[in-house]
């Protein structure tokens, strides 16, 4: 990323600093911040993808369940992972919030499915970083 890749504005009382789509990150920001959920249509790297954006504390809580609640898992690896996941969502919570924190850097979505270039996945946790994504939609698709 160049420095003509970043592009800051002010909206209302905050500088943003978009080095990606700044309305996205905004809505990202709410998912985060507020735990809003929205149904989006990401393009990401030539592949769509439909789900439910989510926050990444939420994102985090989901994926260390995940792991605890697998089939055949082995305990101390299960809560190994399960921990670091839980982990990584308190440092968040402590050190995302207030005027000092970081722009988002990621989309984090839940029951994300491939729409395209071909219909793949049943629906699953998925994490994109912001600057990758080059369009979106919000709203859900039907693929027969």
């Amino acid at each position: 990323m160049t420095d003509s890749d970043v592009h800051p504005f002010r909206l209302g009382a905050r500088t943003v600093v978009a080095e990606s789509d700044w309305v996205l990150q905004l809505f990202v920001e709410l998912a985060d911040d507020k735990d809003v959920e929205l149904s989006v249509i990401i393009a990401a790297e030539g592949v769509l993808m439909a789900g439910t954006l989510i926050g990444m504390g939420r994102y985090f809580q989901e994926l260390a369940d995940s792991f605890s609640n697998a089939r055949g898992n082995v305990p101390d690896v299960t809560q190994a992972l399960s921990g670091a996941l839980l982990s990584a969502k308190e440092v968040y919570t402590l050190t995302g919030k207030g005027a000092e924190r970081r722009r988002p850097q990621f989309l984090h979505l839940r029951g994300a499915r491939k729409i395209a270039p071909q219909v793949a996945g049943s629906g699953s946790l998925w994490r994109c970083r912001l600057d990758r994504i080059t369009g979106f939609s919000f709203g859900t698709i039907e693929v027969n």
